[in-house]
């Protein structure tokens, strides 16, 4: 009876091998680069509708996102926070959800903090530079 009763339990764990949020030093070179919301927000000098990813900033049009935290999550996706200052108000602290595509040319972020009315779904960028 002990001896089902252990591999009935080491069945149960086999399952639950995956691997543990990693932090990271600043976003992975995958995510490194310019992001569009289409072809035209890719065009030379398009600032808007759109992300600039470095190792430890993302940058907005003239709003930059000082990275404070990269933790990638057991799914592969990335768990950023960021602390934005805006015109419109003080430094703000997001925590989001960045995840790529498997052929890396698509990028999804999601707001997860704090809840705001403007960032309800996700966002969806294209990689700049890469032929379609």
């Amino acid at each position: 009876m002990n001896s089902i009763m252990l591999a009935f339990l080491g069945a149960l764990t086999m399952g639950s091998n995956a691997a543990p949020p990693k932090s990271l030093n600043g976003f992975p070179p995958a995510y490194v680069g310019r992001w569009g919301d289409d072809a035209a927000a890719c065009s030379p000098g398009a600032i808007h509708a759109g992300l600039t990813i470095k190792p430890k900033l993302v940058v907005d049009g003239e709003f930059n996102g000082q990275v404070t935290s990269v933790v990638r999550e057991p799914d592969g996706s990335l768990e950023v926070v960021e602390v934005w200052d805006t015109a419109e108000s003080n430094a703000t602290k997001y925590r989001s959800s960045y995840s790529l595509s498997k052929d890396g040319k698509l990028l999804t972020v999601r707001t997860l903090e704090p809840a705001n009315e403007y960032f309800t779904e996700p966002l969806k960028f294209i990689r700049c530079g890469v032929k379609r």
